[in-house]
């Protein structure tokens, strides 16, 4: 017999296993009174024998890209809340209003049934919400076929509502384990510890944040190149004053030594590295906004110029072919020299933020840049400090700011 892993935990060991996870004849099996026929001594999930439902396998959660993790459980969620309110109906009645919700899944409700699983991805910790939502079709089918024409004979008719009754005993038992355990830790039993006298899971996601950005294994003012500590230094000191700014930009900075943008060898070199140092704390601050749901074009009337030389700001513009006559947002009148700095501030961002992905990663991007509000973060972060950077506490305003981050970072 070969060994394949639990249905809930994801673990081999000592679980024995022909075919996975419960399927469509486990309704009817569950109706006889089965007892389960596999028990997982890992976590003590109890599972009848069946084909594999049409998501498996699910993939390790720690291994997918936090980006398309969201993305994943988003979709779960989706189907989750469209089919579990008619399967709610169908266990508690009327049945009416279960036929009424059923055909408000559209014009085809058995197309739509086949497709619900198309192209979807379970993480391993959605595995008990992927089980009520497979149990909620099977629930929706039995009821499409009762709610059909009326059945030939009486057993017809009878065998079609024991098949509904059978559904949704299973649904109700799993939609009752998914809200008893959700995406809790008892899907990883060896976090779960009663022992575990460790009071961090008691506290609020921004103090845990602010621990362990606080327990990097860098330092806090990462070293940088000649450059930066002979040209650059100062004009950092005047735009980088909050939090560990400071130690963020230095951070990013060294690592951008690679794609050519901190280079500086000549005069205009530095005005262009003042101005992408001007555009690092545009676009630190316009991610910060975006997760405090402030205004995200407040950038373009507080940005200020780090002491450019107006020859070089000139050139630079004209290189850049930008026209100071253009309305580029700035308000005041007479200020040609901010409105040429605010459009190639905006042309510098767009370079950065792209060199930044590569290099870094979305992810680092947006838990790096988030963790430069506290002080005494060491860069570089920790992952676990990046894991509950990007993992935690999902809102829609860190859900929006990480899609503009993964989208290109654009402020105009």
């Amino acid at each position: 017999m070969r060994r394949a892993p639990c249905p809930r935990c994801a673990r081999p060991e000592g679980t024995p296993v022909t075919n996975g996870l419960p399927g469509d004849d486990v309704g009817r099996r569950a109706g006889r009174g089965d007892e389960p026929d596999f028990y997982c001594a890992g976590c003590g999930h109890e599972w009848i024998d069946g084909p594999l439902p049409p998501w498996w396998p699910p993939v390790v959660a720690e291994e997918m890209d936090p980006f398309e993790r969201e993305i994943a459980a988003r979709e779960l969620d989706r189907r989750h809340e469209q089919l579990a309110p008619i399967a709610a109906t169908v266990l508690n009645g009327p049945l009416e209003k279960a036929v009424d919700q059923l055909k408000d899944l559209g014009p085809d409700p058995a197309g739509m049934l086949d497709e619900v699983f198309a192209g979807l991805v379970v993480a391993s910790d959605r595995v008990l919400q992927a089980e009520a939502v497979h149990a909620a079709v099977a629930v929706c089918r039995a009821l499409a076929a009762v709610s059909a024409d009326p059945a030939s004979d009486r057993a017809e008719s009878d065998a079609r509502f024991a098949a509904l009754d059978a559904a949704v005993e299973v649904y109700h038992r799993a939609d009752r384990e998914f809200e008893q355990c959700g995406h809790l830790d008892v899907l990883h039993p060896d976090l779960d510890d009663e022992d575990d006298e460790d009071d961090d899971y008691w506290i609020d996601d921004g103090e845990r944040l602010r621990r362990l950005v606080a327990g990097g294994e860098g330092e806090e003012l990462p070293a940088v190149g000649a450059e930066w500590d002979d040209w650059l230094a100062d004009t950092a000191e005047t735009l980088f004053d909050d939090g560990s700014s400071m130690g963020w930009v230095r951070h990013v900075w060294s690592r951008l030594a690679g794609s050519g943008l901190t280079t500086v060898g000549t005069e205009l070199d530095l005005a262009r590295a003042q101005v992408r140092l001007v555009a690092l704390a545009v676009l630190r601050r316009t991610l910060l906004a975006r997760l405090d749901g402030d205004d995200v074009d407040e950038w373009r009337y507080w940005v200020r110029d780090p002491g450019i030389r107006s020859f070089h700001l000139g050139v630079l513009a004209g290189i850049e072919e930008v026209e100071p006559g253009v309305d580029l947002g700035y308000s005041a009148e007479g200020e040609t020299e901010s409105a040429a700095l605010v459009a190639l501030v905006d042309i510098e961002a767009g370079n950065l933020s792209s060199a930044m992905r590569q290099e870094l990663g979305v992810a680092k991007v947006f838990a790096l840049t988030w963790a430069s509000r506290y002080e005494g973060a060491r860069y570089p972060l920790s992952r676990d400090a990046v894991s509950e950077a990007v993992n935690s506490n999902l809102t829609p305003e860190k859900h929006m700011t990480y899609e503009w981050v993964d989208g290109g970072m654009t402020l105009l």
